[in-house]
């Protein structure tokens, strides 16, 4: 392969700048594709079956950028409205902003940002003709390329000066963050990656590119527009927080329970089955029950509804919400099956730390656990091993318990990820249509289309798709034998099992012995017993450390800080450093610095004027400042009153 001035330079700059992609780059050798020249000029690259732009390459990008900017495609982060906030801070901080913004004499703000851009994702390099002008007119705060055909960005080595690709970055004001990955679920991995490491706010007005149209590149497409969307979605707001911590401390004061730890346990030959309330359970569960004696059965909230109404009684339970509601739920189902009994007799729970104390109260055996990305886990669980991957609903918990309980060979029932075209959104036999308290419509509009298990397509959305990317996670890393029986989505590793094609021919397993081993691989604790052991003093006192280093930050942010960009890393980094110190209390709050910051920034993104924006930017940081003071005074009260409460008689 021949060299030049600029391909050695770009090399360079790969090489100092990009080490991985410098590294891919390298790994390529001779390529199958070259370089079509017009005299001294990069104009298209032979593929040897064809070639990429099938004309001169200046004149292809210039036909593309002006198809672009006529109709550029770009994500937008829906208005927040008072009537889907989960958080009353949140809507405070909300009705601050629209008053102070009227207060400037902006009645109306853009449909989308247009001088304050977060992200141009350029999916394709090519020649790498077109970066520069899309860099220009976007001018963003961060530009994300990536290029899934590691022979392109080798060839864009010898027409592109990737040096002044990154000099007009500089200029502009943006990070540049190159991908180099040829299998599209690394290279969404990668790319969302890079955009929690700058900041999920900056995702609104996003500006997507597609240089060129190949399987792969479409998927990345498809792809990134899925995680958007599913990274856009509120989680950890305070209060939610806040009733996971006061419920893990009543069922630990109020009940005996068993530990499961989210260590991993010796693999298991027992098939299990993991029953969900997808509508598709509807078909399949004669089936289970068919099998009820040739398998561990775990349903997984509304499925039990399901099961005990065909007469099938499951091994395990699974819950994992924290809600008042999924106690209601689970005793009107009890009441709907007039269930003799005040529990679900038999059927042991498990369940996260965090549920509702409600739901410990219907059963009689118990197994907590703790699970990721909460702050009671952060606070309560040093040294133990939390569940990761439980969410985003109960069935995906269901999977990653079985998992952790060292079962292998699993079958999927009515984890449909979506609806049929017509469809009800879950199963008939659950409460959503036995129950006229919680009726709605039947069939419900979705965002999108997926892959269906058995051909065609189904309706999901993005808690949809982002529950079937955690099935394909967590059957992944465990190396699970998966079979999918659910006439929904397609689910990666997971083997499509038409109900007629299963077959399990040997003997009934012995639950019980199954039972007994698997509790023995618990630890007990008495109620009350697993606090006496947390140091709570400390923790009351790590909140004033907090409250006093979180004010001089935000004190120094409203000093310095004349835009949301530094603002918004300042704030991100301390949040990250407060979730590991200070005992873990503040994350009791973290999850809300930063959502709330997102909050402002889709207004002040839609602010043209620069002056006006660092202007609401001041007035927000001081009514923000004043709602994590809040935060923290009323989180030092909760150790103080509730917890501290819990212990005054001791171990039960």
């Amino acid at each position: 392969m021949t060299t030049s001035p600029l391909y050695e330079k770009n090399l360079t700059l790969l090489r100092e700048n990009f080490p991985e992609v410098y590294e891919t780059v390298r790994a390529v050798g001779e390529p199958l594709s070259s370089i079509v020249w017009d005299g001294d000029k990069a104009a298209d690259i032979d593929l040897g079956a064809g070639r990429l732009y099938k004309m001169d390459g200046e004149d292809f990008v210039r036909q593309q950028l002006d198809q672009f900017f006529e109709t550029p495609e770009r994500i937008f982060i829906n208005e927040p409205d008072e009537s889907n906030l989960h958080s009353d801070y949140s809507a405070r901080l909300l009705k601050f902003l629209k008053e102070t913004i009227a207060g400037h004499g902006i009645e109306a703000l853009p449909e989308a940002p247009e001088e304050d851009v977060g992200l141009l994702v350029v999916i394709g390099v090519g020649l790498g003709l077109h970066l520069a002008e899309l860099i220009e007119r976007t001018r963003p705060r961060h530009v994300l390329v990536i290029e899934p055909i590691h022979e392109f960005l080798l060839q864009s080595l010898h027409a592109t000066d990737w040096s002044a690709v990154k000099g007009l970055c500089d200029e502009v004001g943006c990070s540049l963050d190159l991908i180099a990955e040829d299998d599209p679920k690394a290279a969404i991995s990668a790319a969302v990656k890079v955009v929690q490491g700058h900041g999920v706010p900056f995702i609104d007005g996003c500006y997507i590119f597609l240089h060129y149209r190949t399987s792969v590149s479409l998927q990345i497409r498809n792809d990134f527009r899925v995680q958007a969307a599913m990274l856009t979605i509120a989680r950890g707001y305070y209060e939610d927080e806040v009733m996971m911590v006061t419920n893990l401390t009543r069922n630990f004061t109020d009940r005996k329970f068993r530990y499961l730890d989210g260590a991993r346990q010796p693999l298991r030959p027992e098939p299990v089955f993991i029953v969900a309330s997808g509508p598709s359970i509807d078909q399949t569960i004669e089936t289970v029950s068919r099998y009820r004696d040739k398998a561990i059965i775990i349903s997984s909230s509304s499925s039990l509804q399901v099961l005990l109404a065909n007469g099938i009684k499951p091994d395990y339970h699974v819950e994992k919400e924290n809600l008042p509601f999924t106690s209601e739920r689970l005793r009107y189902i009890k009441e709907a099956l007039e269930l003799e009994s005040d529990t679900f007799q038999g059927i042991p729970l498990i369940a996260s730390a965090t549920v509702d104390p409600g739901v410990l109260e219907l059963f009689d055996e118990h197994y907590l656990f703790f699970r990721d990305s909460v702050s009671s886990t952060r606070i309560f669980g040093g040294g133990r091993k939390m569940i990761e991957g439980i969410g985003p609903f109960a069935a995906n918990t269901a999977l990653t318990v079985a998992a952790t309980l060292g079962f292998r060979n699993v079958f999927l029932f009515g984890c449909d990820c979506g609806s049929k075209p017509g469809e009800a959104h879950h199963s008939e036999q659950t409460h959503y249509f036995t129950n006229e308290q919680y009726a709605g419509p039947k069939v419900v509009e979705y965002e999108f289309t997926a892959p269906a298990n058995f051909g065609g397509t189904v309706e999901t959305n993005s808690s949809f798709e982002w529950s079937r990317s955690m099935f394909e996670q967590i059957i992944g890393l465990y190396d699970m034998t998966a079979f999918n029986c659910s006439d929904g989505a397609l689910i990666q590793g997971a083997h499509p099992l038409l109900q007629a094609d299963l077959k399990l021919d040997y003997p009934d397993l012995d639950k019980q012995a199954v039972a007994q081993d698997l509790q023995s691989k618990t630890q007990a604790y008495a109620a009350g017993s697993y606090l006496q052991d947390q140091d709570l003093e400390a923790m009351t006192a790590a909140w004033d450390d907090f409250a006093g280093d979180m004010a001089g930050l935000l004190q120094a942010a409203r000093v310095e800080d004349q835009d949301f960009g530094p603002f918004f890393r300042r704030v991100k980094a301390f949040a990250g450093k407060a979730r590991e110190d200070y005992r873990g209390v503040p994350s009791m709050l973290a999850g809300s610095m930063l959502g709330l910051a997102q909050l402002a920034q889709y207004f002040l993104c839609r602010i043209n004027d620069r002056k006006i924006r660092g202007q609401v930017l001041d007035a927000f940081i001081g009514e923000y400042t004043a709602a994590l003071q809040e935060m923290c005074e009323n989180g030092k009260a909760i150790f103080e009153q509730t917890i501290a409460a819990t212990l005054e008689d001791g171990p039960k």
